[in-house]
């Protein structure tokens, strides 16, 4: 078996090391929230769509403009919250990756009746390993309108590394995205997100 130089190889790690550490997130990157809502109705017919974008913590609310009473009314909400770190070009803009939180809920009588949540990345560039999308999570009810189911906060949080050679044989940092969404019992939300916590 025949071994490569040792120069060559530290040439390689060098060239891998240099080519990773250009990329880096923190100096040449930009993140975007974005968020997709449809309102159903009881027999899930979409009544209404929502769609908004904006930078990173910054709260964003839906649904906004809907009088309050509408919370008396059974419905149910479908909502997709991203946040998107890509690289800052104009021309030849990269993706290195999106924290997604698909989210469902239904309310009914000024209560929230049944929430669902789900986190996942997609859109993973080349460079990224280990994504853990289920790193962090925090949730509880809040009393909205007087009712102690009225509300629900989610805080749910993601973990990627980034790798310092082609074939990722070390890692050189990791990103820690978040979501905070408020939810009412009717078709509202805010929330916001970051790429680190």
């Amino acid at each position: 078996m025949r071994l490569l130089p040792v120069s060559l190889v530290i040439a390689i790690a060098a060239i891998c090391f240099t080519a990773s550490a250009t990329a880096a997130p923190p100096t040449h990157s930009t993140a975007t929230l974005e968020s997709t809502a449809a309102l159903r109705d009881t027999n899930g017919h979409i009544r209404q769509t929502w769609h908004k974008t904006g930078p990173v913590d910054q709260k964003m609310t839906v649904g906004e403009k809907i009088p309050k009473p509408y919370a008396a009314f059974p419905g149910c909400m479908d909502v997709n919250n991203k946040i998107k770190e890509h690289a800052y070009d104009p021309i030849f803009g990269y993706t290195y990756w999106v924290y997604h939180e698909d989210l469902h809920w239904c309310w009914g009588f000024g209560g929230i009746t049944s929430f669902d949540t789900t986190v996942y990345f997609s859109d993973v560039g080349t460079g990224w390993v280990n994504d853990d999308p289920r790193h962090g999570f925090l949730a509880y009810y809040y009393t909205w309108q007087g009712n102690v189911k009225g509300g629900r906060y989610v805080y749910r949080q993601g973990k990627i590394e980034e790798c310092a050679a082609i074939l990722c044989a070390w890692t050189i940092g990791a990103m820690y995205p978040y979501i905070k969404l408020w939810v009412n019992a009717g078709p509202w939300y805010t929330w916001t997100g970051d790429t680190n916590s």
